[in-house]
């Protein structure tokens, strides 16, 4: 399978993975057809990319990291977390909505640790910008546990960090949803009701039981800063938790490679760099160090130009050494279309060099 731009999109291509709605409902299923209405569907959607079954590359395919239904079930009780909190007004969540957002965590720690290999972030999640909310929360706390398994946390630590994450954004809930669901960039007064959403989530979880006050701080905290220029208590270092730090990174990647409606997403290895650029300013160095670990900067299904001149899929990426991905080349200035993919590990060729990322396959007629 590749990744495909859906500006580039043509009728009669076969999509290699599922597409949700906002809600976890089944948008459009895997093996589908696309057809010119269901690619207007995708534009619709302001989903930026969809991957495609390409029989030159079968080997370009891996399990998602979550169960599509664990996926799906984790949207549907984010999305009904969210309407009990706005219609609480500031009052406590019931108890029984807070059990089901733990089931829903239990089952995403199932299906980490049911994973016998090591767990690397491969793939580009499909999403476009409608309900952006609770597929941020899902996915931030995905990578956020990846995080937490790669710094050896134990199960307790993992199940803490988790809830913190599903949880980070549950602020947003206070705020006013024709600023949430705004169209375009912030004014100022708009900008400083969304900074107060820290605090909110911190009040609207006080006083449960099922929620940890470590879990809670990380609400409070996950804007924060590892050089103090973060919100609402512009902490710097270790007065930030270690919980806030990595949901911090998880957090601020997630939105990059988002679409969002006011400004185009960032390619996974553009996010990859801003992270990366700022290890011992906005980050914990130590965070930072395990993201370059586990989040792979170059999904499967992308392209690239190598150091030799060759062009080639990703289509595998080797769990200990995300950042040197296994290719299929296909394509050389000098030697023109290849008569058949090249296998490639880049893991094992030190000297090569990955020298451009292209958004599609070069045209060689």
């Amino acid at each position: 399978m590749r990744l495909v731009r859906t500006e580039a999109l043509e009728a009669g291509m076969l999509l290699a993975l599922p597409i949700l709605s906002s809600t976890g409902a089944l948008l459009l299923r895997e093996d589908l057809t696309l057809t010119e209405r269901t690619i207007a569907l995708l534009k619709k959607q302001a989903v930026p990319f969809v991957y495609i079954r390409d029989r030159r590359f079968p080997d370009a395919a891996e399990e998602p990291l979550l169960r599509p239904e664990t996926f799906r079930r984790a949207l549907k009780e984010l999305q009904e977390l969210f309407v009990t909190a706005t219609a609480a007004r500031g009052n406590h969540l019931p108890p029984e909505r807070m059990e089901r957002i733990q089931s829903v965590l239990r089952d995403i720690l199932e299906d980490v640790f049911d994973r016998s290999d090591r767990l690397v972030l491969r793939f580009l999640a499909l999403r476009g910008h409608d309900g952006y909310i609770f597929t941020h929360s899902a996915l931030v706390a995905t990578t956020s546990l990846l995080l937490g398994q790669e710094l050896f946390f134990s199960y307790a630590q993992l199940y803490n960090l988790g809830l913190g994450a599903l949880l980070h954004d549950l602020g947003m809930a206070a705020i006013p949803s024709e600023i949430v669901d705004k169209k375009g960039p912030l004014d100022g007064e708009e900008r400083s009701l969304v900074d107060l959403h820290p605090r909110g989530g911190w009040d609207l979880l006080a006083g449960h039981d099922l929620v940890w006050p470590t879990a809670r701080i990380v609400a409070l905290q996950h804007h924060e800063r590892w050089d103090g220029s973060g919100y609402p208590g512009g902490l710097r270092e270790e007065e930030i938790h270690l919980l806030s730090r990595i949901v911090a990174v998880a957090d601020v990647y997630d939105a990059l490679v988002s679409p969002r409606p006011y400004r185009p997403c960032r390619t996974p290895w553009e996010a990859h760099a801003l992270i990366l650029e700022g290890s011992g300013s906005l980050f914990d160095p130590r965070v930072v160090e395990a993201f370059f670990r586990v989040v792979a900067p170059y999904p499967v299904g992308t392209w690239l130009r190598l150091s030799t001149g060759h062009v080639g899929l990703v289509t595998a990426i080797p769990a200990e050494a995300p950042h040197r991905p296994r290719m299929s080349l296909t394509f050389h200035p000098e030697m023109g279309q290849l008569t058949s993919p090249m296998v490639m590990p880049l893991a094992a060729c030190e000297e090569i060099r990955i020298t451009e990322v292209l958004e599609e396959e070069p045209n060689t007629v």
